[in-house]
């Protein structure tokens, strides 16, 4: 296991993925891309908070009346795409003795899937589904993904200190961009201000780790 206090704080969405794992699992609900698209511009512009957000999800997957089971989520994730210098990154990051853990708002099972995948120390996910006989029948999750990413963080025993790099493309890294060394991937005009560095790719970013 890897103990040292170097720790890389690693996004999922748009960061290891070239699309969202959010998109992947409401198809796999029955959510059709206009459904997804109203609700996901409600919670954009704060007419919808992110906990309803997430219970309407699951209203609509339990009224397609179509069982998705944990086999069926676990395919999914296998089938993610993601970027083709994502595990490269990992691994360089874990030369340069960081522990890298992979932190998400996406679902548990996916997100532990894919850090399996990029073979990341750890993993931690604002989400959770739960399971009857193997069958998804509920969702829960922590809120809203910056504040609940910090959580996690901190419960799981990980400081953030200057030995701390968050990499992430997305305007939920916002808090930990604000208190931690950040690499933004890509021009998010939210991290751009905050981010220590900017970079295209993880390929990029690796370069910056010593």
């Amino acid at each position: 296991m890897n103990t040292s206090k170097k720790a890389l704080i690693l996004d999922l969405d748009g960061t290891v993925t070239p699309h969202s794992t959010w998109v992947a699992l409401n198809t796999a609900f029955g959510i059709t891309p206009e459904q997804d698209e109203t609700l996901f511009e409600q919670y954009r512009q704060g007419l919808l908070p992110y906990l309803e957000w997430t219970k309407q999800l699951v209203e609509i997957y339990r009224s397609n009346n179509s069982p998705l089971t944990k086999k069926q989520l676990i395919q999914l994730a296998d089938d993610i795409e993601l970027h083709k210098d994502a595990k490269d990154f990992v691994q360089a990051a874990k030369d340069k003795n960081y522990k890298v853990i992979l932190v998400s708002g996406s679902v548990d099972v996916i997100v532990e899937r894919i850090a399996e995948r990029l073979n990341s120390d750890d993993w931690l996910s604002c989400s959770k589904v739960v399971f009857e006989e193997d069958v998804l029948i509920d969702l829960v999750s922590m809120g809203d993904e910056g504040p609940a990413k910090i959580k996690l963080i901190q419960e799981a025993g990980i400081e953030l200190s200057e030995d701390t790099i968050s990499v992430g493309d997305g305007g939920n890294e916002k808090e930990l961009f604000e208190i931690i060394k950040g690499i933004l991937i890509g021009n998010n005009q939210t991290l751009l201000p905050l981010a220590w560095k900017r970079v295209d790719s993880l390929t990029e970013a690796a370069d910056l780790l010593l």
